[in-house]
């Protein structure tokens, strides 16, 4: 950590190179630009990076940037967990590359609730 952040520790250097500094500063550029954002950890992580995983999960929710979050109940950082888990990060990849068509059912849904949601929107 040293050679990235420097000794003594560089606060201004990771508060600009932090993923959710970055997250929030650049949230309608990450918005406007599509990318596909998949992140995922398991909540026995022996790093710990489930909390930080949570956090940037919420950061993104927050700033309204779509992504996909994953917390894994009883995986580790290694172990049988990772396979079904990387799989899984593949099977995003695909839907990515090559979106499904729409489904009706969810737009008939969407246009039925659409004057509820204005409705709702309008009141205090």
């Amino acid at each position: 950590m040293e050679t990235i952040f420097g000794r003594p520790f560089d606060e201004a250097y990771w508060e600009a190179n932090n993923v959710a500094t970055i997250a929030v500063n650049r949230a309608e550029k990450l918005r406007a630009s599509g990318l596909g954002i998949y992140i995922e950890a398991g909540d026995e992580d022996v790093f710990y990076l489930h909390e930080a995983t949570e956090f940037l999960h919420r950061i993104l929710w927050d700033h309204k940037i779509p992504h996909e979050y994953h917390m894994v109940r009883g995986a580790d950082h290694v172990g049988r967990a990772i396979s079904p888990r990387a799989i899984e990060g593949l099977e995003f990849l695909a839907r990515l590359l090559n979106p499904p068509p729409p489904d009706p059912e969810v737009e008939a849904a969407r246009k039925r609730l659409e004057p509820l949601k204005k409705a709702a929107e309008r009141k205090p």
